[in-house]
């Protein structure tokens, strides 16, 4: 009996921890990396470098722990379908490694506005240049990321759905929060910027899942009743 209790509380309380780091990891990195100073701002990276770094270092622990949450589940989901739930990891690992992605075009900025891009001759034009491209790849790493998560939190929601792992409330609540946030990246296709209050609202609702899902998964743990035990 303890063996069984372990085999399902240990996953569940994992990936709650995992969630509450990647929420608290992906807020923290939003603040100190704004995207209208990224945008708009050439001087402004370097002359507050400290929050930037801070920023980063905040991004590549939410991209970590993006990446444990499907690792820390596949265990559970792979008793229902062993081919979703590596589906799911293998988008979540994807997410994680285009958010690394996009944090690195971060530090590039900042060493290249610390060089200032607005210095004349050929050197201006071509730091100008570089920073549009950083730009650009950092704009579709978070666009492409933002896919392979709502992509991976579709599946790993359906099953949770399907199969009871979770009450429905919340797993359906997972779904429609997933789509509405997969959603939001045409606004960001159409020229929102990631902070505009559409995109914000748009993901407003998996956001708070995510935070209840992982209070939900410490304090309670997989339904025992439909979690299959790993041997």
């Amino acid at each position: 009996m303890n063996g069984y209790m372990s085999n399902i509380k240990n996953p569940a309380i994992i990936t709650g921890i995992l969630f509450l780091i990647a929420i608290s990891a992906g807020i923290a990195s939003g603040f100190l990396i704004p995207e209208s100073k990224l945008m708009h701002d050439n001087e402004g990276l370097s002359t507050h470098k400290p929050s930037i770094i801070l920023g980063v270092l905040a991004g590549f622990v939410m991209a970590a722990a993006c990446a444990g949450i499907a690792v820390s589940l596949f265990p559970i989901l792979k008793n229902y379908s062993e081919s979703l739930a590596l589906a799911s990891v293998g988008f979540r690992l994807t997410e994680g490694i285009l958010y690394c992605m996009s944090v690195i075009m971060v530090l590039a900025l900042s060493s290249l506005n610390h060089e200032q891009i607005a210095v004349n001759g050929v050197n201006g034009s071509m730091n100008v240049i570089a920073r549009d491209i950083l730009l650009t790849v950092r704009r579709w790493s978070l666009l492409a990321g933002m896919l392979a998560f709502t992509s991976g939190a579709l599946i790993y929601y359906a099953l949770f759905f399907v199969h009871d792992i979770i009450p429905r409330w919340l797993s359906g609540w997972g779904l429609v929060g997933a789509a509405l946030a997969m959603v939001s990246n045409l606004f960001v296709l159409r020229g929102y910027y990631r902070s505009s209050p559409a995109v914000i609202f748009m993901n407003i609702p998996i956001g708070l899942n995510e935070l209840v899902l992982a209070i939900w998964l410490i304090a309670n743990g997989f339904n025992r009743n439909a979690v299959m035990v790993v041997e």
